[in-house]
């Protein structure tokens, strides 16, 4: 980074907005440099918070890190700025006044700008924006589907804008989900929020079972509720994916209620010694086939002893694959015992998209089926 240069930016955008949110810069070395930034556009000293030092050693202390004086770097305040301590971290968040801006100083890793930023800088823009008169009203609703492009998604919902004129349809591709986000304005809250009733009324029904979530809500945890809300557990055994189905719905707290194990079945011969798929029928059919992930989820679900058995197979890339299953193949086969519903899909991506693709694959036929298979 170059001091003059974001002190330039800072200076332009505090010119031209209400609210300036920065993010990233404020850590303890010397490539840090959004605090001197700041100080230099509002036309202010640096101070060093000795509260905030303090803070600092003992946060250190408490998770047994050695601090060092340059962490004293994180507890300088511009002049006139507000320091807000980061329960998410270590660098404090700073709030003050440039030109005609409120601005707002976060931490650049990712959790913690979220959880500031939701819990200090919202807050504080709702309020603002609430004493405004003659303000426009804004509710806004995402809604998070799989198996459709945005593309696809956009021409699906194509007519609805000219029903609803007082709503933004919006579209994400947020591989591997896509999503469409809702935004109604509206003279009073109660009207923006009728509007987005409306209009959400009307794209349901066309999203269908794509529709998997809403606004924060993620694949993984949905899963995870479908299955508590019937007592059902899942095993899963692995190929292509080598384990980040698994790593996905472990990753939601309370997942030891339904997830039973996992196996990671990389090679030919790990189906057979892990769970015990003839080898006749893997070189018959090939590892990376129907045949064969169906044979991997029974034997996943019958050796746990699980309500569902989840297998994942597939060729991944850049290398493998055959004329028929070429690379980016994936199996998943998804059974209770009784019967089992698969799905065969070609993703012309990278290795790392496939194996995500695959794994949402896997995961949303859980989230439709937690309540009895459905072919």
């Amino acid at each position: 980074d170059e001091l003059p240069a974001l002190v330039g930016a800072l200076r332009t955008m505090c010119e031209r907005a209400d609210f300036v949110v920065v993010s990233g810069g404020l850590g303890p070395t010397t490539d840090d440099l959004t605090l001197e930034a700041a100080a230099l556009a509002a036309g202010v000293e640096l101070e060093t918070d000795p509260s905030i030092v303090e803070h600092l050693k003992a946060l250190f202390a408490r998770r047994g890190f050695t601090y060092t004086p340059n962490n004293e770097r994180q507890a300088r305040v511009p002049r006139g700025g507000q320091a807000i301590l980061n329960p998410f971290g270590t660098a404090p968040m700073v709030a003050l006044r440039i030109g005609r801006a409120d601005c707002f100083l976060l931490p650049g890793v990712p959790r913690e700008f979220r959880g500031l930023f939701d819990q200090e800088v919202l807050p504080r823009l709702e309020a603002k924006l609430a004493a405004e008169p003659r303000r426009v009203h804004r509710a806004a609703r995402t809604l998070k589907v799989f198996g459709i492009g945005e593309s696809l998604l956009g021409s699906a919902v194509a007519e609805l804008p000219a029903k609803h004129p007082h709503v933004y349809f919006g579209y994400r591709a947020h591989a591997p989900e896509t999503h469409l986000k809702l935004l109604a304005e509206g003279s009073i809250a109660e009207e923006a929020s009728a509007r987005l009733a409306a209009a959400e009324v009307d794209v349901r029904p066309i999203l269908g079972d794509r529709l998997f979530g809403f606004d924060k809500e993620e694949l993984p945890a949905i899963a995870v509720a479908a299955l508590k809300a019937t007592g059902g557990t899942v095993a899963m055994a692995e190929s292509c994916t080598g384990g980040l189905c698994a790593s996905l719905i472990t990753s939601v707290p309370g997942a030891s209620e339904v997830f039973v194990s996992s196996a990671v079945v990389y090679q030919e011969k790990a189906k057979t010694q892990l769970l015990g798929v003839p080898t006749e029928l893997v070189a018959r059919e090939g590892a990376v086939s129907a045949p064969v992930t169906r044979a991997l989820a029974e034997a996943a679900r019958e050796r746990a002893g699980s309500t569902f058995g989840v297998a994942i197979t597939g060729w991944a890339g850049p290398t493998g694959g055959t004329e028929a299953d070429p690379v980016g193949t994936i199996y998943v086969c998804l059974t209770d015992g009784r019967t089992a519903v698969e799905r065969r899909r070609v993703y012309r991506f990278d290795r790392e998209r496939v194996r995500l693709f695959a794994a949402y694959l896997a995961l949303d036929l859980l989230r439709l089926n937690a309540r009895g298979i459905q072919k």
